[in-house]
Order: structure tokens, then sequence, then C-alpha cells
């Protein structure tokens, strides 16, 4: 079951989904203001004994991925 994630940015609801996360990797989709539209974010092995996204750490980097991609889509929709 995806997790789901609800925030404010400057009075603007954000809501999106982590879709998949394992140790090393992690993907998000944001589902509010915008739909259909993903982020990822991988360790490579050679940083593998210093990060991971498990827990507390996966909680942040998934927030961390739907922040960036709000703030993209808000820019090009600004054009």
């Amino acid at each position: 079951m995806p997790q789901i994630l609800s925030f404010y940015i400057d009075e603007t609801l954000v809501q999106g989904k982590v879709t998949y996360c394992k140790p090393y990797d992690i993907m998000v989709e944001i589902t509010e203001p915008f739909s259909g539209f993903k982020a990822a974010s991988h360790i490579p092995t050679f940083a593998r004994h210093h990060k991971h996204f498990k827990g507390i750490k996966g909680h942040h980097k998934a927030i961390e991925l739907l922040i960036e991609l709000y703030t993209e889509l808000q820019n090009s929709v600004e054009f």
C-alpha cells in the first residue's frame, strides 16, 4: 500500500504518494495540485554504507522529492 503524503507550500495543498521504496531506491508521484508526474532517487553502491531510505530518512527524502517536483512543475506553469 502506497504511503500518502500531504503538506502545504504557500497555502497550496501538495499531496503525493510513495510508489516504490527499498533501502536504496525511492519513487514518489504527485497527485495534487498536479498529477501524473514522478520523481525518484537512487543511492549508488559505493555510498550504501553511509546512506539509506529506511524509516524516517525515507520519509524525509519522499517529502524532499515532492517539494522539488512541485516547485519544478509550478515554475513550468508560470511561463
